[in-house]
């Protein structure tokens, strides 16, 4: 038997004791959510809390017990947050590894840093408004800041004189300058 079948077989013995609950008509498999779970490598280019968020609402979603999300996300590492697992011990389950994970990737930026990202960002000339905004979003989604001072690294990263950006300025929160940014494209 191979080594990483046996590994599998002895998890899934290990964790009988969770009852999947999966009623359904229909049969989901991991090949089927595959594309809406972005894989994570352990860099900060996305961040391990709202990586392990996303795969909590996929699991929700589908109605996996926490060993499918175990084996799910598992499947999901590459590179940098592959080989922590594989170096780690007893992680054979969903609370543990969502731990270790958290433990290990979680929280390396400073709210200064994440300032300066903002501010640095600026709209390529290849993309849309939305592209852009959404791109600051997730980027000011990695901490904690305020609503207004995103507003205005948004606006500031936009290549437009004052004037014509005037009527985004009026903004007074997210959503709004969303849906006036479909306006002003």
């Amino acid at each position: 038997m191979a080594p990483k079948e046996k590994n599998i077989k002895s998890i899934l013995k290990r964790n009988k004791k969770y009852d999947t609950g999966f009623t359904s008509p229909y049969s989901i498999n991991f090949r089927d959510v595959d594309d809406t779970i972005r894989k994570y490598d352990g860099t900060d280019d996305y961040p391990v809390r709202r990586w392990v968020e996303d795969v909590e609402d996929i699991g929700k979603l589908v109605k996996w017990c926490d060993l499918h999300m175990f084996i799910y996300a598992k499947r999901q590492l590459t590179r940098l947050a592959k080989l922590f697992v594989e170096g780690e011990t007893r992680l054979d389950n969903w609370k543990d590894f969502k731990t270790a994970l958290l433990e290990e990737f979680g929280a390396r930026i400073t709210s200064a840093q994440l300032h300066r990202m903002l501010a640095k960002r600026k709209m390529h000339k290849n993309e849309t408004l939305l592209e852009y905004f959404l791109h600051m979003k997730e980027l000011a989604d990695r901490g904690s800041i305020e609503e207004a001072a995103v507003i205005q690294y948004v606006l500031d990263g936009i290549y437009d004189d004052v004037n014509s950006k005037m009527v985004l300025y009026n903004a007074k929160n997210l959503q709004y300058l969303k849906e006036k940014l479909r306006v002003y494209e």
